[in-house]
């Protein structure tokens, strides 16, 4: 009876190593397989995109800071764009500027010059037709 007991002991041991090695096996490779499956979805979702989108090509003006906006009007109607150019026959009528700045137009180089202008100052010019 002490025979039988001992062979099962040995064999239930022996057993046991069996399945802690089969565990520890089994859990190293499934670990290694999880990690390099990571690495494998990472640097494919990386490298890989199925996003398509259009492209509008544009060019942007050069950007230049006035520190002192410059506003033409005739017959009292804001013209966009700028000043009009000097052969459009029209005659200065007035110019006022805000934050006490004083300025005049000079018709010959057809410019505003301003004095005592600070940030935020806004320059009307008038003209009539």
């Amino acid at each position: 009876m002490n025979k039988d007991y001992s062979n099962k002991f040995i064999k239930n041991l022996k057993s046991n190593k069996k399945k802690e090695l089969y565990l520890k096996y089994g859990l190293s490779i499934f670990a290694l397989v999880l990690v390099l499956s990571t690495i494998v979805y990472f640097a494919f979702s990386k490298l890989t995109s199925q996003d398509e989108r259009e492209v509008i090509r544009t060019t942007v003006a050069e950007f230049t800071y006035e520190p002192i906006k410059k506003i033409a009007f005739i017959n009292d109607v804001y013209v966009s764009g700028g000043f009009p150019s000097k052969d459009t026959g029209l005659t200065l009528k007035s110019v006022s500027c805000t934050n006490g700045a004083t300025a005049t137009f000079d018709l010959e180089s057809w410019s505003l010059n301003v004095t005592n202008g600070v940030s935020k100052t806004k320059c009307s010019v008038y003209f009539t037709k």
